[in-house]
């Protein structure tokens, strides 16, 4: 904002120097300095929407390296909670390795991802929060991100809205799901919040509808 700010002060200041050497009505100058701000706020406007297509292709790139059973690439673009407890009391406990969470993908989906087809995959949209919003939102992904980043360097959570049509393991789904993103360190990451091992069997699903606990 700041930044904003003074730039719009140098625009007015040159249209001062420029056409009328600091003599023209302030009127002018402040009509000068108007348009500057719909420009500039209308370039802001276009860096975010930039950013969130560049978002919004990640998350869907990511999706395809799960259904071309390119797990350890994706295991590095990726977050997992560890929890422990028991049903309705499970705490987090630290970060999935990223070596274990490709070995679970290939035992959830087969080599090369054999067990999962993906019929339709499409990337909807996408929205953006505030990291107190998204502790609303998804309580135990915000745990995730809150161990990810103590510092709250990471101010704001894309959501990207998904959707497709699978078939595998003799089963057709359709399925809609948010998926959380956040960029850290200069590169975006899935937050994904894992499961007990009491739900070890559906661990998968966590890409395809909310996790069931």
């Amino acid at each position: 904002m700041k930044h904003n700010q003074l730039s719009l002060e140098g625009i007015r200041v040159r249209a001062a120097k420029i056409l009328g050497r600091g003599k023209l009505p302030i009127l002018v100058i402040l009509c000068v300095g108007g348009l500057a701000a719909v420009a500039l706020g209308r370039a802001g406007t276009e860096s975010q929407s930039i950013q969130g297509n560049r978002v919004v292709d990640f998350v869907k790139a990511q999706y395809t390296l799960l259904g071309e059973g390119k797990y350890q690439e994706l295991s590095q673009n990726m977050v997992e909670g560890v929890w422990a407890g028991e049903t309705n009391n499970y705490a987090i406990q630290g970060l999935a390795q990223k070596d274990w969470m490709a070995r679970q993908l290939e035992d959830d989906l087969g080599v090369n991802a054999w067990r999962l087809r993906f019929v339709t995959l499409k990337a909807v949209g996408y929205s953006v929060v505030d990291r107190q919003s998204f502790g609303a939102l998804m309580k135990r992904e915000n745990q995730i991100l809150d161990l990810l980043d103590p510092s709250k360097s990471a101010k704001k959570v894309f959501m990207v809205q998904m959707s497709g049509h699978n078939t595998g393991r003799c089963s057709i789904m359709q399925w809609d799901r948010q998926v959380p993103v956040v960029r850290m360190q200069g590169k975006y990451v899935l937050l994904m919040r894992g499961t007990p091992k009491v739900y070890s069997l559906v661990h998968n699903e966590q890409w395809f509808q909310p996790a069931r606990f």
